[in-house]
């Protein structure tokens, strides 16, 4: 696949398992980072991210911004450290947004709509036509 101006399109994806003890699920606290890098340095930055703890998915996107992180934290105060200091601070970020979560309203369409470019309905825990 061919993106723009003849560069290779990439997908950088990659998903965490909720953190589990006492068979409960933790609540986290969830934001959208949406990510201006330095020219031609998309998948340097990209990979950089999914190195933090706190970054759970990257995508590529078109528009007015060239990355857009998930990132999860567990008190806000350390969403006030990872942003702003540890994300924020890379050089070869030129500019963040970030958007707070406030409710989750359904994992069902979450995973919809965070699963852009997935291969098969089955990755969303669709059933398949063979059963």
């Amino acid at each position: 696949m061919v993106g723009m101006i003849g560069t290779p399109a990439f997908r950088w994806h990659a998903r965490r398992p909720a953190v589990r003890w006492s068979g409960t699920i933790r609540p986290m606290i969830a934001a959208v980072v949406l990510i201006t890098t330095e020219r031609g340095r998309i998948a340097e930055t990209a990979e950089a991210l999914l190195e933090l703890p706190e970054v759970g998915e990257v995508y590529s996107v078109a528009g007015a911004y060239d990355l857009v992180a998930i990132v999860r934290v567990r008190a806000y105060e350390q969403m006030a450290e990872v942003v702003p200091t540890r994300l924020a601070g890379m050089p070869t970020i030129v500019k963040t947004t970030t958007l707070m979560a406030f409710q989750c309203y359904s994992k069902r369409d979450l995973e919809r709509m965070w699963g852009i470019g997935l291969d098969d309905e089955s990755e969303l825990g669709e059933p398949s036509a063979e059963g």
